[in-house]
């Protein structure tokens, strides 16, 4: 089964081509209808060949959406878990030594850009990410 999913588009070409040399076959060179019907015949293959990509990458795109999802929803939960700790830990310490105001905000501005950065994930920021850094994922 796996193998299958792994070669389905050159499978599928073999089939439409299969299907496309069996009419021409069944049809004979010498009918006059020979051309026409085998026209009609690789239309109708690569017309169905498209419907059945279409139908495998909609799936495709709606399992990475939610994929996803799921890994920001545990991001999310896992950092802003730990944020919360830098905070309180900071509020503790500001509170035994003179930290400035200024050093208070620029935290509470860092821990709003990451939260904020946690709820923007998305296919477009990390293609803006790999652009950006020039990524390339192994694949």
């Amino acid at each position: 089964m796996k193998s299958l999913l792994e070669n389905l588009e050159l499978i599928l070409t073999f089939a439409g081509l299969a299907v496309i040399f069996a009419v021409s076959l069944f049809l004979g060179i010498g009918n006059p209808s020979y051309w026409p019907i085998l026209t009609i015949t690789a239309a109708m293959v690569g017309v169905l060949h498209g419907f059945i990509f279409w139908i495998i990458r909609r799936r495709q795109r709606l399992i990475r959406r939610k994929t996803l999802f799921e890994a920001q929803q545990m991001l999310k939960d896992v950092i802003n878990n730990q944020l919360a700790v830098i905070q309180i830990s900071h509020e503790v310490r500001s509170n035994n030594a003179s930290v400035t105001q200024e050093a208070n905000e620029r935290m509470i501005a860092s821990i709003r850009l990451i939260s904020d950065a946690l709820r923007d994930i998305s296919e477009e920021s990390l293609s803006r990410w790999h652009s950006k850094y020039g990524y390339r994922p192994n694949d």
